[in-house]
């Protein structure tokens, strides 16, 4: 991840509600670029269709490094740029098996209501950053700090079957949620020394990890 650098608010000037102008400018490219990567990973979920499951799973396991090379090219806007809406697209393509095995079983409508709930999900979780004053550093050191508990403990279920997948699901959305809210709170900070690109991309991530975590527990209910 980008390393955090601290960003004084007062730098900005006050525009209404004390929202500043950079950081309103901040969050409408933010947005744009998220917005944008969403399409793209939904694209590359459909093009995933015509390519078999285990090619698109080396897709994305190969695409991994254009995380770095984004963080990489940071001098270069519009070269991050590219590469952000790069990964977007092969992450579609790596997750098209998955989505398309939900869209064989239980038909297109569980893809939409997934997909709805994460859209207002994340609508509330970024009005929740903005309407506080929640210091964006302790609540991603909190989401942090979540997020390996999780990742051991969905190791320790690869050997140990302890926790239903469901459960995992709900822990995903939890952490995610946290992380959600610490990425907004980071944009309504000015970005603390990130790009916009590198702000949308941990937003993108956040909201890829609600989806699918959300498509599990629409798509499992019954079955645990």
């Amino acid at each position: 991840m980008a390393q955090f650098n601290n960003t004084s608010f007062g730098q900005y000037g006050v525009l209404n509600g004390g929202r500043t102008e950079a950081t309103s400018s901040l969050l409408g490219k933010v947005l744009g670029l998220v917005s944008v990567a969403f399409l793209l990973t939904a694209a590359g979920s459909y093009a995933s269709l015509a390519i078999p499951p285990g090619i698109a799973l080396l897709v994305m396991l190969l695409n991994f490094g254009t995380l770095f090379a984004i963080r990489a090219v940071r001098a270069n806007p519009a070269r991050q740029v590219t590469l952000l809406y790069a990964f977007a697209f092969f992450e579609g393509v790596g997750l098209g098996p998955t989505i398309a095995r939900y869209l064989h079983h239980n038909g297109s409508q569980l893809v939409e209501s997934a997909a709805l709930t994460t859209a207002i999900g994340m609508a509330m979780l970024g009005t929740v950053a903005y309407a506080t004053s929640v210091d964006y550093r302790k609540v991603q050191a909190i989401g942090s700090f979540l997020l390996i508990g999780l990742i051991v403990l969905m190791l320790a279920t690869l050997f140990f079957h302890f926790v239903r997948p469901t459960t995992v699901d709900w822990l995903v959305l939890a952490v995610f949620s946290v992380l959600t809210v610490g990425d907004f709170a980071r944009v309504r900070a000015g970005g603390g020394g990130a790009t916009a690109v590198e702000l949308a991309l941990s937003i993108f991530l956040d909201g890829l990890n609600l989806f699918l975590a959300a498509l599990n527990i629409f798509g499992n209910r019954g079955n645990d």
